[in-house]
C-alpha cells in the first residue's frame, strides 16, 4: 500500500510540473529522466519541461524516493512492460511498478495519454 501511494504521489507531482508545448513521441531533443528502480518507474521529461530548468525537476524526482535518479537522458528502455507518452512527460514501467499494467494503459488513456506495451 505504502508503494501504491509513493506511484500516486509521483504521478500528482507530474501533473503538477506540466508543460506546454512539445511532443511525447519525441519531437524536441532536449530530454532528462526521474528513474526509480525501487519504485520500477521513470519518468522521461521533455523540453517543455525543461525550460524552467533542470534543478526543479531533480529535486521533485526525489521527493518521493531518495535513491531515484535524475539524469540529463532519456529513460532506459531495457526491460519496459509499457509506457504512457503524454504532451509533458511519458512515463516507463518496468518489473515491480505497484500499479498493474493493465490499470496504468486505463489510466493513461484517461488522461488522454498513448499507452504502449514494451518499448
Amino acid at each position: 500500500m505504502k508503494i501504491l501511494v509513493r506511484a500516486l504521489l509521483l504521478s500528482s507531482l507530474l501533473v503538477a510540473c506540466k508543460g506546454k508545448g512539445g511532443d511525447a513521441a519525441g519531437g524536441d531533443t532536449k530530454v532528462a529522466s526521474c528513474l526509480s528502480r525501487s519504485m520500477g518507474g521513470c519518468v522521461e521529461y521533455n523540453a517543455a519541461n525543461l525550460a524552467m530548468g533542470s534543478a526543479g525537476l531533480a529535486s521533485l524526482c526525489t521527493t518521493v524516493d531518495k535513491e531515484a535518479k535524475f539524469t540529463m537522458t532519456a529513460c532506459p528502455t531495457e526491460g519496459v512492460l509499457g509506457s504512457c507518452a503524454m504532451n509533458e512527460h511519458k512515463d516507463y514501467f518496468y518489473e515491480g511498478y505497484p500499479i498493474a499494467l493493465d490499470r496504468n494503459e486505463a489510466i493513461c488513456k484517461e488522461r488522454s495519454g498513448t499507452f504502449v506495451r514494451g518499448k
